[in-house]
């Protein structure tokens, strides 16, 4: 109802369009972290991630990609989305559809990084997402990468960006501060890790999204 008044016609009074552009904004933020929580509350519960399938990784990676440089398009944001993804048959088994949604929560968060990070050239607004293999020491395992040109993450808060409210100490807007926390929330539920570090060389961090190497793609298991 609120919205609707705003967004309507004949606006009279002191409010701008800059002003009502300025709340709605407010309220889409309130409305999305709402919807974050509910997520969270959702898959502690665990009734929000579905049966397993195996797919390749490198196809999210692609997905991914090609709908997220059609979103700068339309939003006109300066930002380059690349895609490296080399490997082939990473399968793992997840929820796609909640996959996408945590990679998207990463890509989210790592656009807001290059679009403020001080002292970065416009070269910089770039953002890669490739796929890898890897190994923790005891099994292989694909990892899911967004690397950003960014201001980085201090090292100290690589843990409280994870937790609902986290934010950075450097961020010079604050918004909600839940975007990695679903997605940590989203992974754990499907065997996965969140995993930050900051590039050597370069400005920027890379955010992994590790999960286990599936190397039957006709195996399927049910959510945890």
């Amino acid at each position: 109802m609120i919205q609707g008044g705003l967004e309507g016609p004949g606006q009279t009074g002191e409010w701008s369009k800059g002003d009502s552009g300025k709340l709605l904004g407010e309220i889409q933020h309130l409305r999305d972290m709402v919807d974050n929580l509910a997520v969270i509350a959702r898959v502690s519960r665990g009734d929000y991630i579905g049966q397993g399938v195996a797919m390749d990784s490198t196809m999210i990676a692609h997905d991914a990609v090609i709908d997220w440089r059609e979103r700068m398009e339309e939003r006109e944001l300066p930002v380059v989305i690349e895609l490296d993804a080399s490997p082939k048959d990473a399968h793992v088994v997840v929820d796609q559809a909640r996959l996408r949604q945590a990679v998207d929560e990463i890509i989210e968060n790592a656009v807001d990084a290059v679009l403020h990070a001080p002292d970065e050239p416009a070269e910089n607004n770039v953002i890669t997402v490739r796929t890898a293999f890897h190994s923790d020491g005891h099994e292989r395992r694909v990892a899911l990468e967004v690397i950003d040109r960014g201001r980085g993450i201090p090292e100290e808060d690589f843990s409280v960006v994870q937790k609902r409210f986290g934010r950075t100490s450097n961020d010079p807007h604050p918004s909600g501060g839940l975007g990695l926390a679903v997605a940590k929330n989203i992974v754990a539920a499907m065997r996965g890790q969140i995993e930050i570090r900051n590039n050597q060389p370069g400005p920027g961090v890379t955010v992994a999204i590790s999960l286990p190497y599936v190397e039957d793609p006709n195996e399927e298991v049910g959510s945890e």
